[in-house]
């Protein structure tokens, strides 16, 4: 008997743990579904139902390049299902059914519909968002009394929060973080491409008077700073292949803008030779020259 107990409860530890090493590399954003800045718009994805299980689930994400988050657990007919959200994906693997976005950009929250179905974001290997302080007081454009679009949260909220939104909304261009006229917390997201009166659960949107993008702080109070979100070194990311990018269909790509002059020339080749001083190859080879 004590043999049996002993049985089924290494056979529940190694589910447990199996379960928690499955999502290892997966923050976990919200319950519910994985939802865009207005919480009712979400951007293409594709889904199994049914037979699928976590474990499947967090391997499509891993596997599909173009995965950003993941949903995963029991929908409206408690059925298992995964979610996989692909924003530049225009077609589904075999086996699993493609929906089209309905205007959602990023993801950025989970709509809290249900208790059994999480939404998670896939953690990235590349260096993350930094921030580089302006000065203190309130985030402004050149004109010091303009500012553009933007969504606060005043009261409940922490640093690490307003670190955290500015870093998962991909059109965030500054923070603005410290005590209000009121004394009272406040986060500022300043994402200048953010539709009029959108802003994620819990945020209030408001609308720019005017003013383009930001560059200095206005100096009102020394207990808020205005901080400028700094991306990934463009050296971080990962070499796919040789010639030009393209999508699942080699004919097919998205948009892009490119520049043909001396100036991308110059760069490409500085950058080449500096790989290739530390005896890394840029393609991933041996000396060539």
């Amino acid at each position: 008997m004590d043999t049996m107990l002993s049985l089924n409860f290494l056979v529940l530890l190694l589910g447990q743990l199996t379960e928690t090493s499955a999502i290892a590399g997966f923050d976990e954003i919200g319950y519910g579904s994985c939802r865009s800045a207005d919480v009712s718009r979400y951007p293409n994805h594709y889904l199994k139902i049914g037979d699928v299980n976590m474990l499947e689930c967090v391997a499509q994400c891993n596997a599909e390049q173009g995965c950003t988050h993941m949903e995963w657990g029991l929908n409206g007919h408690r059925q298992n299902q995964c979610v996989i959200f692909a924003p530049q994906q225009q077609q589904a693997p075999v086996g699993w059914s493609f929906v089209h976005g309905n205007g959602g950009q990023s993801i950025t929250q989970a709509n809290a519909w249900s208790r059994e179905s999480k939404c998670f974001a896939m953690t990235t290997t590349e260096v993350t968002a930094s921030y580089n302080f302006l000065g203190y007081g309130s985030c402004r454009s050149a004109d010091v009394s303009r500012y553009p679009n933007h969504y606060l949260k005043i009261g409940n909220v922490n640093h690490e929060e307003c670190v955290a939104q500015c870093t998962a909304d991909q059109g965030c261009t500054h923070m603005e973080w410290g005590l209000n006229g009121h004394g009272q917390n406040q986060c500022v997201i300043f994402s200048p491409q953010q539709q009029q009166g959108i802003a994620p659960r819990g945020w209030i949107f408001v609308h720019g008077n005017g003013g383009q993008s930001i560059t200095q702080a206005n100096g009102w109070s020394s207990v808020s700073t205005c901080s400028a979100k700094v991306h990934p070194d463009p050296a971080n990311y990962r070499f796919l292949g040789t010639g030009s990018c393209r999508s699942d269909n080699l004919l097919t790509y998205p948009n892009h803008y490119l520049k043909t002059d001396n100036e991308c020339l110059d760069s490409l080749r500085m950058r080449e030779a500096m790989q290739f001083r530390r005896g890394v190859h840029p393609h991933g080879m041996g000396p060539q020259w």
